[in-house]
């Protein structure tokens, strides 16, 4: 997983994985079958791990909605940690133009990418229920541009965006959260 994270798909070597994974072709062939079964296994721990993750910061917070602002905190620390590898998923949806078979790989990477979208959107709807966002939320969309937020600043991050301009998209991200976020007391 750390060497497809790191370098990616295409430039990640099957002499690479076997060094690294310590063992030889046949038993690389024998376990996954190939470099890509290895890569689908690997994104789909990647994913896993990172989802549940996800739903410790989300369940974190005294309310479904100080969850979401918890997690787009956690999403500011890791983009500014100036060692950020960026997200797996997102990197590899970069990179999915590489793959032979693009329409399967690109299949895989969706289904990976509504797996953190229904994480936000059900938070989203918990806080809606709970009065604590307007009437004219929408919590699919929310979700939608939370994920796209996480994916845009993960991948510049990577790049050596200035620390700046990811700061201010989590903010606008959190002002877009508060526009429809209902004040209790």
């Amino acid at each position: 997983m750390t060497l497809f994270w790191e370098k990616g798909y295409e430039a990640t070597s099957l002499s690479d994985l076997l060094e690294h994974m310590q063992i030889g072709r046949q038993s690389l062939y024998n376990t996954f079958g190939d470099k890509r079964s290895l890569f689908e296994e690997a994104l789909s721990h990647y994913v896993s791990t990172r989802i549940e993750a996800l739903k410790e910061v989300l369940e974190s917070g005294p309310t479904p909605l100080t969850g979401v602002r918890r997690a787009l905190k956690f999403y500011e620390q890791q983009v500014t940690s100036g060692s950020c590898l960026g997200c797996m998923l997102a990197n590899s949806v970069a990179e999915s133009g590489a793959f032979e078979d693009k329409e399967n790989i690109d299949e895989l990477l969706r289904s990976k990418i509504r797996s953190k979208e229904t994480m936000f959107r059900n938070c989203l709807e918990r806080a809606k229920a709970a009065g604590e966002l307007s009437d004219d939320a929408n919590p699919l969309a929310l979700a939608r541009a939370i994920v796209s937020m996480a994916f845009g600043t993960t991948v510049l991050s990577r790049v050596g965006t200035p620390k700046a301009m990811n700061r201010d998209v989590i903010a606008m991200t959190l002002r877009l959260l508060d526009s429809y976020s209902i004040e209790t007391t």
